[in-house]
């Protein structure tokens, strides 16, 4: 319960799906999900535990997967700020409950037990993939959520970086957060019902270091990176994705105006990665030494990775943003107006966000 009310955002939702050609989503009356395709060797190695058990082959890979699911979905303690779904390629975890409504008073009572007081409520949700085109099927290789449409949920309050990246805005919604200013224009290109002017930064977070737990490398700051086989995984939209890291490496690598740093530091980058759940598995899974990336992502994985800070004369900071539409729900306001308040600040503190 600690677990559920301290580190993750809860929902319980019915496990079926609709059709929507838009965003590539499916439902089956049956609760029954079909995906068929073809994937390249490297789409299979992208989406598979094992990448390094896939051979070299020219020819295309075809699937052709059916998943059946039975009752509610609850989840929760996600590794990454992406909301995952059960059918999704990537997800860390789900459980199946058979009996809903009995769980849902079980699950209302241990946390008023636990938090006396903890509010919770019933509220509608719409949830929208970021990463999916306005129209046209998706790779399905690189579709990594999926549409549902709005649900009943009951919430209690849950640690606010954590939550903050899951839920991305549609035409219709009433808030809308980038974890960058780059971020933000690019979301403002899609969702055209919030406008520039609306934009309100909140906090800032400082770029750092991640490395493994223990530092084996004893990596410092930033001169450490360019030595002879040091290993490092930076986060790039690569011009088809929308990232809060999008160009934070070279920001900091050209920070003193020396060519030879940026030239350095390319020599030594293992993985381009779109986004930062994908950046944080591919440091795993290749055995990296170094991570550019944010402070949630050490606070929230100690057992994994820990933060190396980088000097002043390195230091790149980005913004948490947010805009709020002109007809927003009285409750969005209220609750933008939470995020800046003694509490929620002292909840930020903790993955690194300051005023």
């Amino acid at each position: 319960m600690q677990g559920l009310y301290n580190e993750g955002e809860l929902m319980i939702q019915p496990a079926k799906r609709f059709m929507d050609s838009d965003i590539c989503a499916v439902h089956d009356d049956e609760c029954s999900i079909e995906v068929k395709g073809t994937l390249s060797t490297e789409e299979v190695r992208r989406v598979v535990a094992n990448p390094q058990d896939v051979p070299d082959e020219e020819r295309d890979h075809v699937f052709n997967i059916r998943m059946n699911i039975d009752g509610y979905g609850l989840y929760c303690l996600g590794k990454t700020p992406e909301l995952r779904m059960i059918a999704d390629w990537g997800a860390t975890g789900a459980v199946i409950i058979n009996h809903p409504a009995e769980f849902e008073k079980r699950l209302l009572c241990a946390v008023e037990q636990e938090f006396p007081g903890a509010r919770s409520y019933f509220a509608d949700v719409t949830y929208l993939d970021p990463y999916s085109p306005p129209s046209g099927i998706p790779n399905v290789a690189t579709t990594k959520h999926f549409r549902t449409q709005p649900r009943m949920r009951p919430r209690s309050r849950v640690k606010l970086a954590t939550a903050l990246c899951v839920f991305m805005a549609q035409a219709d919604a009433d808030i809308i957060w980038g974890t960058s200013e780059q971020s933000m224009t690019a979301f403002l290109e899609t969702y055209t019902s919030f406008s520039s002017d609306q934009v309100q930064p909140i906090y800032l977070r400082p770029a750092i270091i991640a490395v493994k737990a223990g530092n084996p490398k004893g990596i410092t700051g930033f001169d450490d990176l360019l030595a002879d086989g040091v290993k490092i995984v930076v986060t790039e939209g690569a011009g088809v994705g929308n990232t809060s890291g999008t160009g934070v490496w070279e920001d900091i690598a050209g920070r003193t105006g020396n060519l030879d740093d940026v030239v350095g530091m390319r020599r030594n980058i293992v993985a381009f990665e779109h986004g930062s759940g994908a950046s944080f598995k591919a440091f795993t899974d290749m055995d990296a030494d170094a991570w550019i990336t944010w402070p949630d992502w050490t606070a929230r994985n100690p057992d994994v990775i820990e933060a190396v800070s980088l000097s002043e004369d390195r230091a790149i900071w980005r913004d948490l943003n947010v805009a709020i539409a002109p007809d927003a729900d009285p409750e969005a306001q209220a609750f933008l107006d939470f995020l800046v308040t003694d509490e929620a600040q002292a909840l930020m503190e903790t993955e690194g966000w300051t005023r």
